[in-house]
């Protein structure tokens, strides 16, 4: 018989059996439980054991520590059982003379007990018990040697590393069912850990300590490749030690110390809590393809505060993307996508700040705490925020210098820290009031005016379409008409010489200073829809006294959309021959006009009325008053 076999007894008839038999089947049975334990298990506490103190009523918080009733299994295989609660003698203890936490360990122990009565002995024989009683000991303190080898194969084996060439070595956790079991007649030891006690080694007694009792515990685990569960669900949960509310959180069921993998659908019925890891998506084969892309708690790159971080890649490759959409007709929608190269588009969403008025957009906050630059609503108001100026540009590039429109650029438009509007140095008609035909604007040396007709200079009052006419409630100031007559329908005042080519009326002297003042803006507006002109509004840059005259001038319209556009340049695609596309009706009105705004209507039709929702008008406001 090899040194691989397991040996057990055969029976027959009228067989002759000894007291050596009988050791030999209870040693088999005992054996393949014990291998059994180390197979399918791993050594170490199975249930209790537990660590507790109770106050024994001394002057100096003294405590006796018992443990508690529980299982174990050392590294031979052997159960231990502590039937009672077991308390810890002091005496175990005395070795160690200073305050300190010390180690607490428990062993299997064997004791032969029960002798035969007197005139039963073998004469000349050793060892005549009856019983062999199966207890434990309490070993204390800190152990250089924590168990007896392990032998295989008759060698002495440990576990790895290292490996010597041609050596034996068993698992880590030196759990090994098919170890030669050493003679328990010789006293192996192998010492579990329960936990730790505070312990006075001057005055010899334990102490109130609650954080150590279950330090460092060694506890028995289940060794399986494969585990199968008998119909559709494996459960796994942590034991109860009492009766839970339905609701209650049982704590950690299980811990996986290493990778996780699932092959199917990952179901989490209630939180998924990630501590500190990275969540990481990869593709189907399990690779990034040099693009990781990943989760995180993390601290911020700079300042105090919590982040949660998705991260995109480790480069600034704008293909790298977070995309945000719903699935429209089996494609997935980028409504939002953050972008590695530090940009975001909205594709195909709206950008909505609800209902709330308040600064929605800070474009830029260069001191603590300040929002300089951004744009808001307030009631009836959208404005726009700057610390110095505003500035419109076509075309061009970003640059950090104040008003530059940067390299390809141009400058349209300047409103300066003083409110002062500058249109550029470009001598042209700068406002179109009504096509070109009535507008403002400057030539060599030249601030002038364009009308077809008159000019005229109303104080209050609404508009009228009728010639001269200041409308409801207005008073006609001044008016210059289409041959040249200059009315001045009040005081006239001058510091200088006033020159007349010929005959001068005058019917009064006196009276205040009048300046005239022109607000103009060109406005490029789209349909509100199919068969919906747009109302449009302007608030002055400045608010008047008195607003003479306030009108607006048609420059052009188009098909195409346009919106908030006012270069209006048409693109060599701008360009439709179907006869379904022909502009039908074009028009923009001043509706109403006060000392600070005005507003009206505007819409362009077109003879396909599915396309007509971005037709557009280009017009010139112009606005005439004191200030």
């Amino acid at each position: 018989m090899g040194s691989t076999d397991i040996e057990r007894l055969h029976y027959y008839q009228l067989q002759f059996l000894g007291a050596e038999d009988f050791d030999a089947q209870q040693n088999y049975h005992r054996e393949m439980r014990r291998r059994h334990n180390l197979g399918q298990h791993t050594w170490g506490i199975v249930t209790g054991l537990e660590l507790v103190q109770e106050p024994n009523g001394g002057a100096n918080k003294e405590v006796d520590v018992y443990v508690e009733p529980g299982m174990a299994v050392d590294g031979f295989g052997r159960e231990i059982f502590v039937l009672a609660p077991y308390r810890l003698d002091p005496a175990t203890f005395q070795d160690f003379g200073a305050p300190q936490i010390l180690d607490v360990w428990i062993a299997y122990q064997q004791q032969l007990v029960e002798p035969p009565a007197a005139g039963y002995q073998n004469c000349g024989a050793s060892g005549q018990f009856n019983r062999v009683l199966e207890t434990f000991q309490m070993v204390a303190g800190p152990q250089v040697q924590v168990h007896d080898a392990v032998m295989v194969d008759g060698k002495p084996v440990t576990p790895p590393p290292p490996v010597n060439a041609g050596g034996l070595t068993i698992p880590y956790d030196e759990s090994v069912p098919y170890q030669e079991f050493p003679d328990d007649d010789t006293g192996p030891v192998w010492l579990i850990h329960l936990g730790q006690v505070k312990w006075d080694g001057v005055s010899r007694f334990f102490q109130i300590g609650d954080d150590q009792l279950l330090n460092d515990r060694s506890d028995v685990g289940s060794v399986a490749a494969t585990i199968f569960a008998p119909s559709t669900n494996l459960l796994i949960k942590s034991r109860p030690v009492e009766s839970p509310l339905p609701d209650a959180d049982p704590g950690v069921a299980a811990e996986i110390e290493g990778s996780l993998q699932v092959d199917r659908k990952l179901t989490a019925r209630q939180d998924v809590e990630i501590d500190g890891g990275k969540l990481y998506f990869d593709d189907a084969s399990g690779k990034d393809d040099g693009v990781p892309l990943w989760m995180q708690r993390t601290a911020p790159a700079s300042g105090s505060g919590t982040d949660l971080r998705v991260h995109i890649g480790d480069s600034s490759d704008a293909t790298n993307r977070l995309t945000i959409g719903p699935a429209a007709g089996g494609t997935e929608q980028d409504v939002l996508a953050v972008k590695a190269d530090n940009s975001v588009d909205i594709s195909t969403g709206v950008l909505n700040f609800g209902n709330q008025t308040r600064q929605m957009i800070n474009l830029c906050t260069p001191t603590s705490g300040q929002k300089q630059y951004g744009i808001g609503v307030q009631a009836n108001t959208t404005y726009f925020r700057s610390h110095n100026e505003f500035c419109w540009f076509k075309d061009g590039m970003h640059d950090d210098t104040q008003s530059s429109p940067g390299s390809g650029g141009s400058l349209q438009l300047r409103l300066d820290d003083q409110a002062r509007l500058y249109l550029g140095a470009q001598t042209r008609q700068m406002l179109n009031l009504w096509k070109e035909d009535y507008g403002v604007g400057v030539q060599s040396w030249t601030l002038y005016s364009r009308s077809d007709a008159d000019f005229c200079w109303f104080r209050g009052g609404l508009h009228s379409d009728t010639r001269s006419d200041p409308g409801a409630g207005g008073a006609l100031a001044m008016k210059l008409d289409s041959t040249g007559l200059l009315s001045v329908y009040g005081d006239v005042s001058t510091t200088g010489s006033l020159t007349v080519a010929n005959d001068l009326k005058v019917t009064k002297i006196g009276g205040t200073q009048n300046i005239l003042k022109v607000v103009t803006q060109t406005l490029a507006v789209s349909n509100a829809g199919q068969n919906s002109p747009k109302t449009w509004s302007f608030t002055y840059p400045q608010a008047f006294v008195e607003v003479y005259a306030a009108y607006v001038v048609l420059q052009g319209f188009s098909i195409w959309g346009y919106g908030g556009n006012t270069d209006f340049t048409p693109k060599s695609s701008h360009h439709n021959k179907d006869v379904n596309s022909i502009p039908q009706h074009a028009f923009v009105r001043l509706t109403n006009y006060t000392n600070s705004s005005a507003s009206g209507l505007a819409y362009c039709s077109e003879s396909l009325v599915s396309n007509e929702s971005d037709n557009t008008i280009l017009f010139t406001l112009v606005v005439l008053g004191r200030v």
